[in-house]
């Protein structure tokens, strides 16, 4: 038999929401932070994690400073940027608040590093990312040509 025990919260998990700065994770988060019904867990227990590539747009960073982070510093909610360290691998904490101000874009390694480092940035042309181009088309490429 299987007897489960009370959680409280003094021994309850800590909840992490991966934050990828995209839709949904915006999505989500912003959900969690204006709806308390959305979620099972009191804001406190949550940790904001975002492992910053070095590489974002900056439309990227006004709008999150314009729109999540007042949101996250009105609810106290807890804000961890991370980077990588270097080629080598490790962890940087670039920030971790309950009152965050900016993100921090960049930390000791970029993602692009590491595709230099291994030599496979994507190519870009005329705006288009060539090495990116999703299978299905060149498959149907591939058969027009053969």
């Amino acid at each position: 038999m299987i007897r489960s025990s009370p959680v409280g919260p003094e021994t309850a998990l800590p909840v992490v929401l991966s934050y990828g700065m995209g839709l949904d994770s915006a999505s989500i988060l912003t959900r969690w932070l204006s709806e308390p019904a959305s979620r099972d867990f009191p804001l406190a227990r949550l940790t904001v994690l975002t492992a910053m590539t070095g590489d974002e747009p900056d439309v990227t960073r006004r709008l999150n400073e314009d729109h999540l982070l007042p949101l996250m510093r009105s609810t106290g909610t807890r804000f961890v940027q991370v980077s990588r360290t270097s080629q080598q691998g490790g962890c940087t904490v670039l920030d971790d608040s309950r009152n965050p101000r900016k993100l921090i874009m960049r930390g000791p390694w970029r993602l692009s590093d590491e595709l230099r480092a291994s030599g496979t940035v994507p190519q870009v042309a005329a705006k288009r990312r060539l090495c990116s181009q999703p299978a299905s088309e060149r498959r149907g490429a591939r058969q027009m040509a053969g």
